[in-house]
């Protein structure tokens, strides 16, 4: 092949690939208003209880969440991890006014449980739930 010929194909290349390029755009169809709606009604109800039906409350809401992550139900895990994060709204504070010094543990799973559901790891579920019911154990000797 003779220099010529290969610059000639290369420069064919080049301008069929640049043609190609320039022809992938994005096309908007329809509105483009990224505002919010002007009233949102959302009615939430939290949970009630003592600092052990509450810690249970989050072990309920934990159990097969590992499940529903790994099998892309993502309805289900966000749901279980808004009713963890209602009852940990909830217990924080209690913990807080209380003698016990399990708060930065529990935060710990809560924080596993989080991310089990935001960053798709299942086994984060699944670990927070092996050491939740040791901390309700744990709890029931420090009272």
């Amino acid at each position: 092949m003779r220099l010529s010929t290969q610059k000639k194909i290369t420069t064919t290349f080049a301008v069929t690939a640049l043609i190609t390029l320039a022809s992938c755009s994005t096309t908007i169809v329809g509105s483009t208003d990224t505002s919010a709606p002007a009233k949102v009604d959302v009615s939430t109800t939290l949970p009630v209880g003592t600092i052990k039906e509450l810690l249970t409350n989050i072990i309920q809401a934990t159990r097969g969440l590992g499940d529903a992550v790994a099998s892309g139900d993502n309805k289900t895990a966000q749901s279980r991890l808004g009713d963890v994060l209602a009852n940990w709204q909830v217990l924080k504070p209690m913990l807080k006014d209380s003698s016990l010094d399990i708060a930065a543990d529990i935060e710990r799973m809560i924080g596993l449980v989080t991310t089990a559901v935001e960053r798709k790891r299942p086994a984060d579920a699944d670990k927070a739930l092996r050491y939740l019911p040791l901390i309700v154990t744990a709890l029931d000797a420090l009272q």
